[in-house]
């Protein structure tokens, strides 16, 4: 029985010593873990900051990209109407162009005044 028992003490003291190995072994793999978890975190709060900075950027441009544009829309309204208003004169100047040359046919006694001031 004392051999029976040397070797169960013998298996215990091989498995003890493999327990202690793979104890070793995974700390060993956990500092690892841990180095490479905390690169990682680094580099993602790096990353993290550029990504902000260069959003912070883009919003900026976009603003004021809005603001160029709402500009030339104002200015293109501004034209817009200022064409308009150009039209409405040239109208009005080639209506009074047109009952002037009238006048001055009729006065002249052109016989096609009567007609031509009605159709203008």
């Amino acid at each position: 029985m004392n051999d029976k028992a040397d070797g169960i003490m013998t298996a215990l003291a091989r498995l003890g010593s493999q327990i202690t190995t793979l104890t070793d072994q995974l700390g060993a793999r956990l500092e690892r873990s841990e180095a490479v978890q905390g690169q990682t975190r680094a580099a993602l709060v790096e990353h993290t900051g550029w990504m902000q900075g260069t959003m912070t950027e883009m919003r900026h441009d976009v603003a004021v990209n809005i603001g160029a544009t709402d500009q030339i829309r104002r200015a293109c309204d501004g034209t817009r109407e200022e064409l308009s208003t150009v039209n409405e004169t040239i109208s009005v100047l080639v209506k009074r162009i047109r009952l002037l040359e009238a006048d001055v046919r009729r006065l002249k006694g052109d016989p096609r005044c009567a007609t031509e001031y009605l159709l203008s």
